[in-house]
């Protein structure tokens, strides 16, 4: 069966520009059609076929042609990486337009225009480790610290935490920019042995690849294909249809968020280094802001918004608008102009991914892998999307020094990164559940942790979202939060079985009759279990936030230190 999907990722490209109307997404048949009804002839060319079945090719000398399917950040460090190792006929194909210029400031002055990016200790060890990061780190603001102001609070009520102890600081950058200085990487370094293929569509059947560009359609047969097309995963349905063990799981997304961006420009005296954060009591409004130009103290920030929320609606009232900010965000409401608030609440709200991956294989043989947001989505809350997407290029990267030909390194890589994008995409999502299940999934787990590493900090490890932002692999903090769990009800449960023991011994001391012992007994378990139920809800708010929980719980600064929220 063939697979038809346009390349390119919807939330990715939420603040592109309008872009002319493309050719709709058809089968060739229907596109024959199209242009004959137009008096226009489809030219169709087919490229060399690639060795026969049976002989891998080897990692060293490179395939004979390699196929990029998706020409974003994840694309582009995985081209830079192949030509770093020499390879040639290397292609990238994207449906959208070529990249902007990094450096025209034209372009990037519009702070609400593009997708802010936050990049830590993974994503910038994995460009600096492919020879990207000098460039991507000339168009970056520095975020030192996060300043938030609790619910309710006033102008000057925010807590200013600056980081001093963490390896790197986190570097934001819109987007489409990084995009556009991975482009100029791979062109200025390895122009030679990259192709760039810009509006054109691509069809993928089994191993053949349709590309459509206007009237030219291209068929080839390439030695390597890698599915690096985000969210549209053109080449993982193509898997999923011909191969049951590569499988996409997708949850339904029960804490549904929406968001529209704010442009700030911050006056004197407020730092341009910073993350601001706030949030309104009962869970109507998250907001966050980054800096897109530090230097300038210009922001981006995401308002976010339940979906059925009225001012989450295209045109909605400016007037309510305002009203929201002065009552909820009275420090940035007087540097929102009268002209952007109406911009504010004319546009359409943007939605954040589901909750997705792809397992247990992320490859074909050696023929076809899969990485970046192709195998792993999630709600850009933490930083994690385009961090955790380098490091797939650099564990791939890995593989193939490891291994001398390509079906052993790509089965490698399979079983190296398709656990991590399980465990990503599972640990994000307990983060993200509504109601009860979030208290247990996220809430309670953090009190435990904050109690429980504060207090033995040799055992029992950080918080998740602490341990997320380290080097860890995925699978690595999962297993180790579960046996925190286990040790943390080992202890709970030793605490209440010596208690109990305690009353029981005063009970026989004091009182002369069983049932009366029986009473006193259940009575101090009562108190005990209630006791430690108040203790944990006095933490819990209807729609709280991961600060909040932080805040409350006196997390460390490394542990409160997520100013990668609403980042991806």
């Amino acid at each position: 069966m063939r697979v038809t999907v346009a390349l390119g990722c919807a939330a990715s490209h939420a603040f592109r520009p309008p872009l002319p109307r493309k050719l709709p997404t058809t089968t060739r048949t229907a596109i024959d059609d199209l242009y004959t009804s137009k008096g226009v002839t489809t030219t169709t060319t087919r490229a060399a076929v690639a060795p026969p079945p049976g002989k891998s090719w080897r990692t060293k000398e490179g395939p004979q042609s390699t196929l990029i399917a998706g020409g974003g950040p994840a694309g582009l460090l995985t081209a830079i990486a192949f030509a770093k190792r020499g390879w040639t006929n290397i292609r990238v194909v994207d449906r959208l337009r070529e990249p902007y210029d990094p450096g025209d400031e034209l372009i990037w002055s519009d702070a609400a225009r593009f997708y802010l990016v936050g990049l830590g200790l993974r994503g910038q060890t994995a460009l600096t480790e492919l020879g990207a990061w000098d460039t991507v780190q000339s168009y970056c603001a520095e975020v030192v610290g996060r300043k938030d102001w609790a619910p309710g609070a006033g102008p000057d009520e925010g807590v200013e935490r600056i980081f001093t102890d963490r390896p790197v600081s986190t570097q934001v950058i819109a987007r489409d920019r990084m995009q556009g200085a991975l482009y100029k990487v791979a062109k200025e370094k390895y122009g030679s042995q990259i192709n760039f293929d810009w509006e054109t569509e691509v069809d993928v059947e089994d191993d053949d690849v349709t590309l459509t560009k206007g009237a030219t359609e291209e068929v080839l047969r390439p030695s390597l294909i890698v599915g690096a097309d985000g969210t549209a995963r053109t080449v993982a349905m193509a898997l999923e249809e011909n191969d049951r063990r590569v499988r996409i799981k997708r949850y339904d997304d029960d804490n549904c968020r929406v968001f529209k961006t704010v442009p700030l420009d911050l006056p004197e005296g407020w730092r341009g280094d910073v993350n601001y954060s706030t949030r309104s009591k009962g869970g109507r409004m998250n907001f966050d802001a980054l800096p897109s130009d530090a230097e300038n103290r210009r922001y981006c920030g995401v308002l976010l918004l339940r979906e059925g929320d009225a001012l989450a609606q295209e045109d909605s009232s400016p007037d309510e608008l305002r009203a929201l900010m002065k009552e909820c965000l009275p420090q940035f409401e007087p540097f929102v102009n009268d002209e952007n608030l109406n911009n504010i609440a004319k546009k359409p709200a943007s939605r954040l991914p589901g909750f997705r991956y792809v397992g247990p294989r992320i490859h074909k043989a050696d023929r076809v892998v899969l990485l970046g947001d192709a195998i792993h989505t999630v709600k850009p809350y933490f930083g994690l999307g385009a961090n955790s997407a380098f490091e797939d290029v650099t564990s791939l990267d890995k593989c193939l020094d490891e291994h001398d030909n390509g079906a052993d390194a790509l089965k490698a890589f399979s079983r190296a990164r398709a656990p991590e994008a399980k465990a990503l995409v599972q640990i994000s999502r307990g983060f993200d559940r509504p109601g009860f299940r979030g208290f247990v999934s996220f809430i309670l787990p953090i009190i435990l942790d904050s109690i429980f590493h504060a207090k033995f900090p040799k055992v029992f490890g950080p918080n998740t979202i602490a341990s997320l932002q380290r080097r860890d692999t995925f699978v690595r903090v999962r297993w180790n939060k579960r046996r925190d769990r286990l040790l943390q009800v080992a202890v709970l449960g030793s605490g209440l079985y010596l208690a109990a023991s305690s009353v029981r011994l005063l009970a026989r001391l004091a009182l002369s009759t069983p049932a009366a012992r029986r009473t006193s007994l259940i009575g101090a378990a009562a108190v005990a279990v209630a006791g430690l139920a108040a203790k944990a809800l006095s933490f819990f708010e209807r729609g709280m936030a991961p600060a909040d929980v932080l805040t409350k719980t006196n997390s460390s600064p490394v542990a409160n230190s997520n100013e990668d929220f609403v980042t991806n």
